[in-house]
């Protein structure tokens, strides 16, 4: 069975500890999840109450109250309608910006000594697509890695609906899947992030058996194509914690590429959900 991260994106993180990340999140992109006061060092992070996959603050007082299921704003959170995610023609690394919906694309790697990655860690950005470019398509996302011996490398984008009273999972449940067009050598995990399989130190609520997300296994060719990736192919590694997976709660979108798939050279664009097809006129 090949090795896979415990933690695809502690290295981007792991300089955080786990008070301060809860506070100083938004600035790095909303990996977790709730909502969270300003960052400073002197500033006291109040309370936050949430629903499922919101970081949840009761206080001292609710060890005395009676258990209940939390509720809160991200038991509700209505379903996202902006279905491109990314077409990287802006030429940064924010998701394109949908209505309540926030993205970050970031970079995580095992580092291994010697070993290789592009984007750097911290500094993901579009490439030029030069002569293939058109005017209308002039960028795209460039993945290349090579030399980890560990778990490999990560490249991925945070999701997030940012309501007015909290952070919570984005609600993706009006579509029927994923759709980019991809080329480049090599194999490609796309998996998707829910609360239940993302560690509770980054705003999941994992807490044992982590990372084990729900997966598709793509195989890249030489010439851009179409690809599309439906929620019924999707499956878990099962070596995790067994989770149903739920499209309308999802914290991150992740490209992987495991050791036994190392060297990876992948360009994708146009990355967005698919629509569900319109029901047919009788």
């Amino acid at each position: 069975m090949e090795k896979l991260a415990p933690n695809p994106m502690h290295s981007y993180l792991s300089r955080f500890s786990h008070s301060r990340w809860l506070r100083c999140l938004p600035s790095l992109g909303g990996l977790a999840l709730g909502g969270l006061a300003a960052c400073g060092p002197n500033q006291q992070s109040a309370p936050v109450f949430g629903g499922r996959g919101a970081v949840v603050d009761p206080g001292a007082s609710a060890a005395q109250a009676e258990a209940k299921p939390a509720k809160g704003p991200c038991d509700s959170v209505p379903a996202s309608e902006d279905a491109r995610l990314d077409d990287f023609e802006d030429g940064d690394h924010r998701l394109f910006g949908g209505f309540e919906r926030e993205g970050w694309w970031f970079t995580a790697t095992d580092h291994t000594p010697g070993a290789q990655v592009f984007p750097a860690e911290g500094k993901f950005e579009p490439v030029s697509l030069a002569s293939e470019g058109t005017p209308e398509n002039q960028f795209a996302a460039h993945l290349r890695a090579s030399g980890q011996t560990d778990w490999g490398v990560t490249w991925g984008t945070t999701l997030a609906h940012v309501g007015a009273e909290a952070k919570c999972p984005l609600n993706a449940g009006h579509f029927a899947g994923l759709r980019l067009r991809a080329r480049g050598k090599g194999v490609l995990l796309v998996r998707f992030g829910m609360p239940e399989t993302t560690a509770a130190e980054f705003g999941g609520s994992c807490s044992d058996k982590c990372w084990d997300m729900h997966s598709f296994l793509l195989r890249l060719s030489d010439a851009w194509e179409t690809r599309e990736i439906r929620w019924d192919q999707l499956q878990q590694g099962g070596w995790g914690k067994s989770v149903r997976f739920d499209p309308a709660r999802l914290m991150s979108l992740q490209f992987a590429a495991t050791v036994p798939n190392l060297p990876a050279d992948a360009w994708l664009d146009d990355v967005e959900w698919i629509r569900p097809a319109s029901p047919k006129a009788l």
